[in-house]
């Protein structure tokens, strides 16, 4: 049994160095992709009325990234957040430039018993000066239902009563109503896909991982990895022939990278029955994909026993 137990955690610590270099980095040239494949799919989905089709196609390739994750790498980057931060701001250039038509109209409904016709030429520059540029007239998505500085200034030039003037506004809010609603539409749906991509940077390296210990201790290891911490951390055999019980938890950062405290305690087995001795110290190492590897170290006034320990996610 023990020989086998050394055995698995040999070809363990081997699966994991397998990874190592340029393995590894290769790894991450394979995430690289999916996450660039993610944004590209999003992005193209800006000009196309199809896009539920691309968004489901982009959730497709949120799922292949966590798949891919569990061999190694890591989130460089997050597309779909960045996408739906564009789809905000363009929102919200809209939802301005929507006032601006209602505070305008309003005004010229209260001044057209009361002013001269000279007076909404200077109403139409008011609003020009409120409005922010606006995109081209590219693509549906991006422009529909804008209206751009010089449109206005030769609307307002050729209107010669205020009814005339609400009327044409009346016309602007109409036009940019569509463009407001489409924008909310995609970006609402978009919150299952932010949702799961968000999933994979904080349950990166999720999961219950099971392994051996060897060196001047042998045994079973098992602890469990939930976003940056590491929890429920125990090792169970022997040392010397004397049972060792120990509990370790700590962190686990971005790259993989586990810093844990380790402590527990050897009871004596002998016929003198000792009793129980306490021990401390430390467990670390690294997670590569679903792969644990590391050093451990417990020591008290009666000896320093170290070794290594490997262990695979379930």
């Amino acid at each position: 049994m023990h020989r086998r137990t050394l055995l698995g955690g040999g070809l363990l610590a081997l699966a994991a160095t397998a990874l190592a270099g340029p393995a590894l980095a290769d790894q991450q040239a394979n995430v690289d992709a999916i996450i660039a494949r993610i944004r590209d799919t999003l992005e193209g989905s800006m000009d196309q009325p199809d896009w539920p089709r691309r968004y489901a196609l982009a959730k497709m390739n949120i799922e292949d990234l966590k798949k891919t994750l569990a061999y190694g790498g890591k989130v460089s980057s997050n597309p779909v957040a960045a996408f739906r931060a564009k789809l905000q701001g363009m929102l919200d250039e809209r939802s301005a430039a929507f006032k601006v038509y209602l505070d305008t109209q309003t005004k010229l409904e209260h001044l057209r018993k009361t002013e001269a016709r000279g007076a909404v030429a200077d109403i139409g520059a008011e609003m020009i000066a409120k409005l922010t540029p606006k995109p081209g007239w590219g693509t549906v998505a991006s422009s529909f239902g804008t209206h751009n500085a010089s449109i206005i200034r030769q609307d307002f030039a050729r209107l010669k009563t205020y009814e005339q003037g609400i009327k044409v506004i009346d016309g602007y809010i109409q036009s940019i109503l569509p463009s407001i609603h489409d924008i909310e539409q995609r970006r609402n749906a978009l919150g299952p896909l932010v949702s799961a991509y968000a999933a994979l940077t904080q349950a990166g390296f999720d999961g219950t991982y099971v392994g051996s210990f060897h060196g001047g201790g042998a045994g079973k290891i098992t602890f469990t990895v939930k976003g940056a911490q590491v929890l429920s951390g125990t090792i169970s055999g022997s040392s010397g022939g004397d049972p060792v019980l120990g509990h370790f938890s700590g962190t686990i950062s971005p790259d993989g990278t586990i810093t844990t405290t380790l402590s527990g305690t050897l009871t004596d087995s002998s016929a003198a029955k000792l009793g129980s001795f306490p021990f401390a110290g430390h467990l670390n190492g690294r997670v590569v994909g679903a792969i644990g590897t590391g050093t451990w170290e417990g020591k008290n006034n009666w000896g320093n026993p170290k070794g290594d320990w490997s262990a695979s996610r379930q």
